[in-house]
């Protein structure tokens, strides 16, 4: 693809700066801004420019001459009398053209835009994106194809204030056949060329925040070159799921910023939202759901995975003696038998533990629920779930559950199922792909900034003279910054020169692995619902799922298939069975829950085992990593993600915890 640069602006806004300079040869930290524009260009493949030059385009031919010195080849359109923006066009090869402002500068991925433009079949397309000045910009309003629909003027008094944040940021591609054709005549490139295409839907908006800014005041030069001098700082990210891809999308684009390191010990990307195969279906470790609280992260999940996603209403239930019991079990009472549900409602009414405080997870659940719940369902399914007594887990995962009303109790008692937490009552999800397809959607979004390294495990991380210097691999990676999203109690082990306290801590540390069991079966059993929780210990499961719950493309036809969840710990007995020994238990358990009555409807059985699926909170959890955060902070590492932290985080604010730290970055 041709490159042609409008550099023919004398600057009037901003010429008393360097007023003997065109305006695209004012020098951004000693470097012309034409000349940067000409490198970024050639480093990317670009090498055929053309420079449209007016005034004073001697001084800029005198310094590029044909191109040759900065690997490129330059040719000159000569504007005797100013053109405009876009009078010239209609000089060019009538072949696709990047056009690009001279006085804008700018640090994209070119390649991804003008692979956006094709995939869009596009005559035009503009780079798009929210800008500091909107009201002193033309603001483009498209639809959800990204096809630009209006442009609005910065000069139109009547356009409203009610309209996105997405500015034409002075960067367009054109097919040859849009380029204007006859005499070049003085134009506007925006209002008489580009506004008037519009109506034929074949103009695009490239929405994209990498880095792109006009210098055209000396308020806006000074920043630009405020930035570039604060540019070049390299990042090491040591862990690529979730946190460390979601942190770098959000740090790629900020100025100060040069390159990225990715470091990952598995051969993909995604922690625990990667997605493996089981007979022909995708499906992820463990039931994963896209929802949130906070709209706005919620809005930006969904809309990473674009049109690629579906609305679910989550029905979950718990397994209690053959019944199908409503989560939470608090609000579904009336299917206990009469001795069961008499003991939950008189404990819950007459709870000798209500005024008493809650120190650990154990005293929480009886001075909320009493001993009938928490004795019936609460207390086995943690211990099962954690593997750990809930008298020594501190309150952290629990401390947000309300108490519910007397009157709700009664009314779950008598027969009315009522629904509980609301807000996951639905929830969205990848109609194809799985969890797997948000993690691509944001690899989709990474720009060249960024380097992926699978197959690397880090083993050891040193500072010296406030650089980071990283062995994984075999190889050395050398940072100004270092971002750890590996568990951090990994970390402390490998990190040179720690201190034995934080070290200790590390060791102290509890977390549990996962083993998932994927069932294809040939008889369906567990009717329109979701997942269930089994808190029976002879159950070898926590939780089974439904997949086919997820969509037509999670199912097959006359099966059903279920995912079953196990945690561990290391030392545990069960984590020296074998594959085989495992999948007799845990089709044992699809027996005693009733949703196998034969060997022979399981049709298909896969067995994954994963490291670090669940932090636990003990007693001294907090203490522990009150000592880790404050000495890895006065190193000036930073933690990020659920197991960087070493805290219970779900994807929606695993995101907002990497947006969050870009901001202190």
């Amino acid at each position: 693809m041709r490159a042609a640069i409008l550099a023919g602006g004398k600057g009037t806004r901003i010429g008393e700066i360097y007023p003997d300079l065109p305006k695209p040869m004012f020098p951004i930290v000693g470097k012309p801004l034409l000349q940067h524009h000409i490198e970024v260009l050639a480093l990317q493949g670009i090498n055929q420019i053309t420079l449209t030059v007016g005034y004073k385009a001697d001084v800029i031919r005198n310094h590029f001459g044909d191109g040759k010195a900065f690997g490129v080849h330059i040719d000159y359109i000569v504007e005797n009398e100013p053109l405009g923006t876009g009078g010239a066009l209609a000089l060019l090869p009538r072949e696709d053209t990047l056009i690009l402002l001279g006085d804008v500068y700018f640090d994209i991925d070119i390649e991804k835009f003008i692979r956006f433009h094709r995939e869009k079949q596009a005559s035009i397309t503009l780079f798009a994106h929210p800008n500091s000045h909107p009201q002193d910009s033309d603001i483009l309003v498209t639809d959800a194809e990204d096809r630009v629909t209006s442009w609005k003027s910065k000069n139109d008094k009547q356009r409203g204030d009610n309209l996105p944040n997405l500015a034409n940021a002075g960067l367009y591609i054109f097919n040859g056949d849009a380029l204007p054709v006859g005499e070049a005549t003085k134009c506007d490139l925006d209002h008489d060329l580009i506004m008037r295409v519009i109506p034929g839907g074949k103009v695009f908006a490239y929405n994209s925040p990498e880095y792109v800014k006009d210098m055209g005041t000396p308020e806006r030069f000074a920043a630009v070159e405020k930035d570039v001098q604060n540019r070049g700082r390299k990042i090491i990210i040591l862990g690529g799921g979730l946190a460390g891809i979601s942190l770098a999308y959000f740090l790629q684009e900020k100025p100060g910023i040069a390159s990225i390191d990715i470091l990952e010990k598995e051969n993909e990307l995604g922690g625990l939202c990667r997605s493996f195969q089981h007979n022909g279906i995708t499906v992820d470790i463990g039931p994963h759901i896209f929802f949130s609280k906070d709209k706005e992260t919620l809005n930006f999940m969904l809309a990473l995975l674009g049109d690629n996603k579906h609305e679910l209403r989550r029905s979950n239930r718990i397994l209690h003696k053959g019944s199908f019991i409503q989560y939470p079990f608090e609000n579904d009472l009336s299917k206990l038998n009469d001795e069961e549900r008499a003991k939950c409602v008189d404990a819950f009414l007459h709870n000798p533990y209500r005024d008493y405080p809650a120190d650990n997870m154990l005293q929480f659940f009886l001075k909320t629920f009493g001993e009938g719940i928490v004795n019936l369902y609460l207390c086995p399914y943690n211990e099962k779930i954690w593997k750990f007594n809930p008298a020594y887990m501190d309150t952290q995962m629990v401390e947000r559950i309300p108490r519910p009303p007397d009157e709700d109790i009664l009314r779950s008692a008598a027969g009315e199922t009522i629904d509980g937490y609301t807000h996951q009552l639905y929830f969205s999800y990848p109609k194809t792909g799985a969890t797997a397809a948000f993690i691509n959607a944001f690899m989709n979004k990474l720009n060249r900034k960024v380097k992926i390294h699978t197959s690397h495990k880090v083993s050891s991380v040193q500072k010296s003279n406030n650089s980071w210097y990283v062995k994984a691999a075999n190889a050395e990676y050398k940072g100004d910054l270092l971002v750890s999203c590996i568990p951090v109690n990994v970390l402390t082990e490998i990190y040179s020169g720690i201190d034995e306290q934080v070290a200790k801590c590390g060791r102290n540390l509890r977390h549990n692995n996962i083993i998932i069991a994927m069932a294809t079966v040939s008889v369906d059993r567990a009717g329109d619902n979701f997942a269930f929780m089994v808190a029976n210990p002879d159950v070898i499961f926590h939780r089974i799922s439904k997949v086919d719950f997820l969509g037509e493309n999670y199912h097959k036809d006359g099966t059903a298939s279920y995912m079953m969840e196990y945690t561990y710990r290391d030392e545990d007995k069960t984590a020296a069975l074998s594959d085989e020994e495992l999948q007799e238990k845990f089709i044992d358990g699809l027996f005693k829950i009733g949703f196998v009555h034969e060997k022979s409807e399981v049709q298909a059985f896969t067995l994954k085992r994963f490291p670090y699926a669940y932090v636990i909170y003990d007693l001294q959890h907090k203490e522990n990593m009150k000592y880790i955060r404050e000495y890895f902070n006065n190193q000036g590492v930073y933690l990020n993600g659920r197991f960087g932290n070493f805290e219970y985080w779900n994807m929606d604010r695993v995101i907002m915890e990497s947006q969050s730290l870009t901001g202190g970055i």
